[in-house]
């Protein structure tokens, strides 16, 4: 977006392979 001078702090990701988003978080989820 660029609207300000300051580094940018986030990711927004658009396209994701979701069965491995899940897999991911369902194993950290499961850490806690």
């Amino acid at each position: 977006w660029g609207v300000t001078k300051r580094p940018n702090n986030a990711m927004v990701m658009r396209d994701i392979d979701h069965d491995a988003f899940f897999a991911l978080l369902l194993e950290r989820l499961g850490r806690l």
